[in-house]
């Protein structure tokens, strides 16, 4: 028995002597990849390092880019004026990789929500105006049942016509939208049994504001007189 423990003592010695005692003991390559693997070395972890070091890069490079979308989506009209001088001066394959540019950002600030026009410190208009949307057909010109025109409910005003200002404002400054909206008219009115709808009347009615000194002396912010002009008028497509 003391033999077979005298051996047993001799191979333990040999085997530390030949791979080293076993707090020196080298991992296997294997052990040391899962090692790495769990450090971040290696495998998915790497990700997460990358990322944390281009993270502050992407989100300055985002605020920049939004920041100047709204700075080219509200230049002033000098500046425009300015820059289609310049680009008249041109050779038409530059001018168009201008153009192009321009109407990169468009598109990405339509599809951002980023193409309002701020005018909170701009200086304002000084008259209130409406439209007044009208179908012209062969008996006559009528005037349509829209929104802001038109008797509504309480439901409808509260829950359904909140955005018809906003929309009105957008058709004001774009006479492509209003072409658009005025075919979706044509479309939507064009009911069987009644008169065709030869074109759509866009009437523009105003009313010019009151200083603040008359304003306070009459009681009221507009004049009292109204007055109207044919702002389009779209025929309808065959």
């Amino acid at each position: 028995m003391q033999q077979i423990i005298q051996q047993i003592k001799c191979e333990g010695i040999k085997d530390s002597l030949i791979y080293g005692f076993p707090h020196q003991r080298t991992q296997p390559a294997t052990a040391k990849r899962n090692d790495l693997d769990k450090n971040g070395a290696f495998g998915s972890n790497a990700h997460p390092m990358f990322w944390a070091k281009i993270k502050p890069a992407v989100i300055s490079a985002f605020i920049v880019l939004n920041l100047g979308t709204v700075l080219f989506m509200n230049r002033p009209g000098p500046v425009v004026q300015v820059t289609d001088d310049f680009l008249d001066k041109l050779s038409p394959l530059a001018a168009y990789r201008f153009s192009y540019a321009g109407w990169l950002i468009a598109e990405y600030a339509h599809k951002s929500g980023l193409d309002n026009r701020w005018q909170m410190f701009g200086r304002q208009s000084r008259f209130n105006w409406w439209f007044l949307i009208k179908a012209k057909t062969d008996a006559g010109t009528i005037d349509l049942p829209l929104p802001l025109q038109s008797p509504r409910t309480f439901w409808q005003r509260t829950f359904f016509d909140y955005k018809e200002a906003k929309f009105h404002l957008n058709l004001y400054a774009n006479q492509p939208l209003r072409e658009a909206y005025a075919a979706y008219l044509c479309r939507q009115y064009s009911l069987p049994g009644h008169p065709p709808i030869r074109s759509i009347i866009f009437e523009l009615h105003y009313q010019n504001l009151l200083s603040p000194a008359d304003a306070a002396k009459y009681g009221r912010h507009t004049e009292l007189e109204s007055y109207t002009q044919v702002w389009d008028e779209f025929p309808s497509s065959p």
